[in-house]
This record gives C-alpha cells, structure tokens and sequence, in this order.
C-alpha cells in the first residue's frame, strides 16, 4: 500500500467516525476560513486595480514602491483612492456597502456569534449559510472591481469567452488600436 492509499484510507476511516454534529462544526469553521479568504480577495483586487490604473502616471522606478504603499492602506483608505479615480455614485455606493459587510465580519462576527463548538447541528446549519452569503457578498464585489474601472475609463475589459479576461490599462489598449479579437 503506497502512502498516498493509507492517507485516504485514514482520512476516510476518521470522516465516518465523526458524528454529523462534528462534522457541522468542522464545517463551520472551514467556512469562516473562507470567508476570510473572500475579503482577502476583496482587498487584494482593490490594490491590484487601484495599482494597475495608476501605471502610466506612477514613474517605473517608483511603481513598486506604489504598490507596497497601497498594501499598507486600510480598505476604506483604499476605497477613497478607487473614488478619487472618478468612479460613478452607485459603484462608490455598492464597494462602500460591500466594505460595511466586509467591517461587521471583521470586527463583530467573532464577538456576537457563538462558536461552532457551543452550538447544536441547527445553529451551524444557520451560520454557515450566512457565511456562504458573506463570501458570495465579497466574490461578486471583488469581479465587479474591474468592471467599475471600465466604467470610470480606466482599464479595457476584453471578454475571451471560455478563457475569461483580458484587462489592460486604457492608454495601452488606446496604443494598439481598438480592434476586439475574434473569440
């Protein structure tokens, strides 16, 4: 039996001694975890972009060290940067709630909800949808980036069906024409 085998006959052989109320739990806190990686995300698309839509105005020998500073700002710092760059009302008005959902997950979800452990099968079912609805609050938010970018005239957005995006700074796609490729 190679080491790969007993792995999964180990790991089998524990998830069918767990109790279904265990395994909420579990669940639980997996899905915490993941909705922490959901803001991540948020937050790293938000520097990425603001990153990206400043390269033409940010000298090359000091677009680094642009970027380290974005990644030391605060996501409603970050926010202020992404306004400043002309984006529409409803786009500032839909980040800004998506930020107060990302806020309340950060500094209150912790503190008002029970832990997975102090709660039956019931209340980790509840939990973990509302998890889920977080992290589906901030994936969307976090696509949606891009797109208010395109909006505010910032960045190109070119749809290569099956294989996702191409986006690129506005002035570079301006430099090569306007032609869309053929998909």
């Amino acid at each position: 039996m190679d080491e790969q085998e007993f792995d999964r006959k180990l790991v089998s052989s524990e998830i069918r001694r767990i109790s279904d109320e265990e395994f909420l739990r579990i669940k639980c806190t997996h899905e915490v975890g993941m909705t922490f990686f959901a803001i991540r995300d948020f937050e790293q698309t938000l520097i990425q972009a603001i990153w990206a839509s400043e390269a033409n105005f940010v000298p090359a020998n000091e677009q680094l060290d642009r970027l380290q500073k974005l990644k030391t700002l605060t996501t409603g710092n970050l926010l202020k940067a992404l306004n400043a760059m002309g984006t529409e009302e409803k786009d500032r008005n839909y980040l800004l709630w998506a930020k107060k959902k990302r806020d309340y997950f950060i500094h209150n979800f912790l503190l008002e909800y029970p832990w997975p452990n102090e709660i039956d099968a019931g209340g980790n079912i509840h939990i973990i949808r509302t998890l889920r609805a977080w992290q589906i609050i901030f994936r969307r938010a976090t696509s949606r980036i891009w797109d208010i970018l395109q909006r505010a005239n910032h960045v190109h957005i070119q749809d290569l069906g099956e294989d996702g995006r191409l986006i690129t700074h506005r002035e570079f796609y301006n430099s090569f024409g306007n032609e869309e490729p053929e998909v």
